[in-house]
């Protein structure tokens, strides 16, 4: 079975990537939260992780590629209503799991306060490289440019010094938690820059490939890609690739909870 995954990825024994045993440790956040962590290689066998968190798999998964920092107050504010009783609810009533970048900003802020003020259960999962965010027990130092967001239930760690190097690690342990393809499995770009691009680039254009859901009217990249798929008309390149190889949707940010909530139902066949 391996080999033929090696054939269908391209790889030879070489490529395949590590396996490892993974210790998992507690995060106390001062408020009380106690999520779950690990810390890993950049480049590893996702199912080590899966293993060492004890996260089920497979298991219908959404990534979440979107803005952190560069979310403005207009684009929050709009963003709240159908994230927390959209997105936010749907992962919940369907237990589907969500990674994301795990900061305390952006839409992964607004997940990770949905998740709190509902009581929800639904696994949330932060992925990021460990030398640039903070969180308790860490001696801060400018180099950290985010801090995690306590009310995520499991984080992945990183190897990296820059944001995006975690990027080829989220995305496969994506499609490894939903099974290598078995379960229904999805991106959502909300806002987002220059990695967001790159990320949705990677995704539509090389395997694994994820299917893109994009929230149009979140600012940034994601508005970028909705009027480039308007227009039919860019010369970015990258956006190019994106709309004419990739399998990709969009739905307007103010449409509400309620479309959001349908659409997922329809897609995920729930």
């Amino acid at each position: 079975m391996f080999s033929f995954i090696r054939r269908f990825f391209g790889m030879n024994q070489d490529d395949a990537p590590p396996t490892a045993a993974l210790e998992a440790f507690t995060v106390y956040f001062p408020n009380g939260q106690t999520p779950r962590a690990v810390k890993t290689p950049a480049r590893i066998d996702p199912q080590s992780i899966i293993d060492a968190l004890g996260l089920e798999s497979p298991t219908p998964t959404i990534f979440v590629s979107g803005g952190a920092g560069g979310m403005d107050l207009d684009s929050m504010t709009s963003s709240r209503s159908t994230i927390e009783d959209g997105l936010a609810w749907f992962l919940n009533e369907y237990q589907v799991t969500l990674l994301d970048g795990g900061t305390s900003t952006g839409v992964m802020q607004l997940i990770g306060i949905a998740r709190q003020r509902r009581h929800y259960t639904f696994p949330l999962i932060g992925v990021a490289p460990d030398q640039v965010i903070w969180m308790p027990g860490k001696e801060r130092g400018e180099e950290q440019l985010a801090d995690l967001d306590a009310f995520h239930s499991h984080f992945v760690l990183t190897d990296g010094s820059d944001f995006g190097a975690e990027s080829e690690l989220l995305i496969n342990l994506a499609y490894r938690l939903c099974g290598r393809g078995a379960r229904p499995r999805l991106c959502i770009v909300v806002n987002g820059g220059q990695i967001v691009k790159r990320e949705v680039h990677r995704m539509t254009t090389r395997e694994p490939r994820f299917p893109i859901l994009v929230l149009e009217g979140t600012g940034r990249f994601a508005d970028e890609l909705a009027a480039a798929n308007r227009s039919k008309s860019t010369d970015d390149p990258l956006i190019h690739d994106i709309l004419s190889k990739g399998n990709v949707h969009f739905l307007h940010i103010k449409a509400g909870a309620e479309p959001l909530r349908n659409w997922l139902e329809n897609y995920c066949g729930f």
